[in-house]
């Protein structure tokens, strides 16, 4: 077998590898699927839940949800004792009530929400940059085995690392001489 053909064997050797590694059972993407039926069910369970039509549909809300509550609950207030002040939107005050304080109540899980997804985010990022960390080191470590006589086998390998990690220097294109 010339050194061509090893090279090839050996990366198809890696490919292969590679796929029986990726084919094995994600435990991860398992538990992630379990966490988002999770979410799911708290999704159902919260009252008036509603999935926003587009940007710009919960832009539109931004300026109504700044209204002060002091002004609702004067207006609750007034609404309450007063015939006259009876809904023109055909809720009642205390359905109005029922909405502020769901509103309220809400909110302060919305930041606990938030501080969820930030904090998984970062959890994530960080278990790319670990990946990342170690397969940039392994590449360091095979490109200085593989100038050493044990490390032949690695030789044929660096090349489509090195084009796999995108990295390094563009060759210039060749320009024909006229």
């Amino acid at each position: 077998m010339d050194e061509k053909q090893s090279t090839t064997h050996a990366q198809r050797s890696t490919l292969d590898e590679n796929k029986m590694i990726n084919q094995a059972p994600n435990v991860h993407e398992v538990a992630v699927e379990a966490l988002k039926a999770k979410l799911k069910a708290i999704q159902d369970e919260i009252p008036h839940f509603t999935l926003p039509g587009s940007t710009s549909a919960t832009r539109r809300l931004n300026p109504l949800a700044s209204v002060p509550a002091e002004f609702i609950m004067l207006m609750l207030s007034a609404a309450r004792n007063s015939r006259s002040l009876a809904p023109t939107t055909g809720e009642t005050p205390q359905e109005i009530e029922d909405l502020r304080q769901f509103a309220e109540a809400y909110e302060m899980f919305t930041y606990s929400l938030r501080h969820l997804t930030g904090a998984t985010a970062h959890t994530v990022a960080l278990a790319h940059s670990k990946v990342a960390l170690w397969a940039l080191h392994t590449y360091a470590v095979a490109k200085r085995i593989a100038r050493r006589p044990e490390g032949a086998e690695l030789v044929g390998l660096i090349p489509a690392w090195r084009e796999a990690l995108g990295r390094g220097r563009k060759k210039a294109p060749r320009v024909k001489a006229e």
